[in-house]
């Protein structure tokens, strides 16, 4: 309930104005702080085939072919705008809403032997967004998860895999935790005359912990009575930028730069002393090419295609441990 009642204040808060120029939406689509292509764990669907890096317990060392896959969306459940539906606000309109947040995200080895899947990350959680116009081209945004579920697991198969290699030497470790976001949002939209700048999007933020016993918490039966100490960090700060250039490759189609930058936490399941935090490195998500400049899929839609270049700590489940990682691949970004 108290959760409900948290969601629930800034639509009364924006109510209490002039009724006559407000409506209520439900269960539509809005386009308030939608996820840059670059944010490494966006409710969207993504798909990413190229080169990964190394990563612990694999079969064959080194480099692979693999698919970095994500099936998501933020369902809009029920808002209160004035701003006109089919596009940004205006100079003065705003909009305000509840989301709910669904994804799940899967990291693929196609190298070795029975081509595993190396980790599935399964998100949940409620959401509020809002947006208000500066001027006719410009906006702020803001986005605050009040709380949010993610839970990680090893694939089956490398798990399997690392025991009959490993023995008492592998490790799993249950990463699951909730957690909690605030994040704002500078936004323009170019106008047509010469000298237009595109669009573009501004972002910084921070994602901090709700749960008591950090970040992940270990079986002693799964880490084969090994002592595992408790992740002491309780957030990581991000920034982010996206810029579509204003001129077309081919028709309907523009250039697009996406950054996620993420001061990430590198988890460390053996560190001397429990309370000492765990070390930190910036960890970069880049997108460069080219996305629609109309919508798809009836007015909401939208899509991109990239080449993306991820380095830094591997943002999946426990192999957050790992504090050199890269992607390099080709990427289809699809938002419904």
């Amino acid at each position: 309930m108290k959760h409900v009642v948290l969601l629930a204040l800034p639509i009364l808060l924006l109510g209490a104005g002039n009724a006559s120029s407000q409506h209520v939406w439900f269960l539509e689509n809005r386009t308030y702080f939608d996820p840059v292509i670059a944010e490494t764990r966006a409710a969207t669907v993504k798909a990413c085939l190229g080169l990964l890096g190394e990563y612990p317990y694999a079969e064959q060392p080194g480099e692979r072919l693999g698919m970095d896959l994500s099936v998501g969306k933020e369902i809009g459940f029920i808002g209160l705008e004035t701003a006109a539906p089919t596009g940004p606000p205006a100079a003065g309109e705003w909009g305000a809403g509840i989301w709910l947040p669904v994804s799940f995200h899967m990291l693929w080895d196609l190298r070795d032997r029975s081509q595993p899947i190396i980790n599935n990350d399964y998100r949940f959680g409620a959401m509020i967004k809002g947006v208000y116009g500066i001027t006719n081209s410009s906006r702020i945004a803001l986005r605050l998860v009040p709380w949010a579920h993610e839970s990680t697991h090893l694939g089956d198969e490398v798990v399997l895999s690392a025991r009959r290699r490993l023995g008492r030497g592998f490790e799993r470790i249950n990463v699951s935790y909730e957690f909690w976001e605030a994040a704002l949002s500078y936004e323009g939209d170019g106008c047509a005359s010469e000298g237009s700048p595109g669009r573009y999007k501004l972002r910084a933020g921070f994602t901090g912990l709700h749960t008591g016993y950090g970040y992940y918490y270990a079986d002693p039966l799964e880490v084969n009575g090994a002592v595992i100490t408790p992740s002491a960090a309780r957030g990581e700060p991000f920034a982010e930028l996206e810029w579509v250039l204003p001129t077309e490759v081919f028709a309907g189609w523009q250039p697009i730069i996406s950054l996620d930058a993420r001061n990430r936490i590198i988890y460390d399941y053996h560190k001397a002393d429990p309370a000492q935090p765990e070390q930190r490195k910036v960890s970069i998500d880049a997108a460069l090419g080219i996305t629609r400049t109309q919508t798809m899929f009836g007015s909401t839609g939208n899509a991109s295609l990239y080449l993306r270049l991820y380095r830094g700590v591997n943002p999946h489940g426990q192999l957050r441990s790992q504090s050199s990682f890269f992607i390099t691949a080709l990427g289809l970004n699809i938002t419904v």
